[in-house]
């Protein structure tokens, strides 16, 4: 499925393009299943090109295809050691601990958060 990218006042072209002036055109087609999207941007130098002058250079079009796909993202989150958290909180008087998650609009914690949790108990315990 083809939708129009960005660009106020285009022109919409055949095939989902739609322009933004200067011999501009753009879309995004989207592949449900994959969840792969392609942008595809087309545009011709036309008379308003800084880059060159020549009546030849003026007279192609370029086109841009890029292909993006959709990646999780790294979750890189140490947990500190009991001991590590003490020597903070002495030297600081704070901590900053990571990886305690909650549930979205909750206060439940989940179980990813074990490991700092069992740090902190650790600590507690000492």
């Amino acid at each position: 499925m083809a939708r129009r990218v960005g660009g106020q006042g285009g022109r919409q072209q055949p095939g989902g393009l739609r322009g933004r002036g200067h011999g501009e055109r753009s879309a995004l087609c989207d592949n449900k299943a994959t969840g792969v999207t392609l942008a595809v941007l087309t545009w011709s130098p036309d008379i308003t090109s800084a880059h060159c002058d020549e009546k030849e250079f003026q007279k192609r079009t370029t086109i841009a295809v890029v292909q993006v796909e959709p990646k999780a993202c790294e979750q890189k989150m140490e947990t500190l050691s009991a001991s590590e958290i003490g020597k903070g909180l002495d030297a600081n008087g704070r901590v900053a601990i990571y990886g305690i998650r909650f549930d979205t609009n909750k206060a439940d914690i989940q179980p990813a958060s074990k490991a700092s949790r069992d740090q902190i108990g650790a600590l507690l315990k000492q």
